[in-house]
């Protein structure tokens, strides 16, 4: 699915924002909910998870800390009609997964068939939204092939079960942090003026991580890199 075919799922991302925020207000009267990660910074593919962060939690405050608190909100989305599994996972940055039924018009857009939500709490010193303001803001405007390197990179980690941090694979920002740095020693090479297409920008994407890192500046004799796009837009 191309972003433009995936349009008609922000209005559902915006009303799984709006409907955290009034659960949320049960437990945190004066919290707010945002929208971050790639469907904020516009790099969303039709797997990629709705990122919501849930602002004026405190969770210092609560019984268990942070994982007391999402647990206590994990419980609260239980009875929503709206959300379906909310399940807590402990990891460094510990969230709730979930997901949004979509009616049957839309369900085809995501593979799944439904809006994967990944929601945390911010104890002020979660990152996600200052990266995403970082990537929207200053990596995509200065980086013209950024956008169509990253979701083809998205597609390709994602037909391997590889898009998941989670589970041992990238993250989006990890991939978008990847790319950034590949096209910008590429200008730093060959000057702005030369910029690259999707294609050459996946070669040297490919050709700068596969490289032994022990002889970094010796020729790529022996590696050969073959991907083919089919026309459901799968590497």
């Amino acid at each position: 699915a191309t972003q433009e075919s995936l349009s008609p799922l922000h209005a559902w991302v915006a009303r799984s924002r709006a409907a955290l925020q009034v659960a949320a207000a049960r437990i945190w009267p004066d919290c707010t909910v945002e929208v971050y990660g790639s469907w904020a910074a516009g790099l969303q593919a039709h797997h990629s998870d709705v990122d919501l962060l849930v602002r004026g939690a405190e969770p210092g405050s609560c019984a268990g800390g942070m994982v007391g608190a999402l647990r206590e909100l994990a419980a609260l989305l239980e009875g929503e009609e709206w959300i379906s599994q909310p399940t807590l996972v402990s990891a460094r940055v510990p969230l709730i997964k979930a997901f949004a039924p979509l009616p049957p018009h839309l369900a085809p857009l995501p593979r799944s068939g439904r809006l994967a939500l990944d929601i945390s709490l911010d104890d002020g010193g979660h990152a996600g939204a200052s990266s995403t303001a970082f990537t929207k803001d200053v990596l995509l405007p200065s980086l013209p092939a950024l956008r169509p390197l990253v979701l083809v990179l998205k597609s390709l980690l994602a037909s391997r079960g590889l898009s998941d941090g989670y589970t041992g694979g990238l993250t989006g920002y990890a991939i978008v942090l990847m790319a950034a740095a590949v096209l910008q020693h590429h200008e730093a090479s060959l000057g702005r003026e030369r910029s690259l297409g999707v294609g050459a920008a996946l070669a040297c994407f490919l050709e700068t991580y596969s490289r032994d890192p022990r002889h970094a500046h010796a020729p790529h004799r022996h590696a050969v890199h073959a991907v083919t796009l089919d026309a459901g837009a799968r590497l």
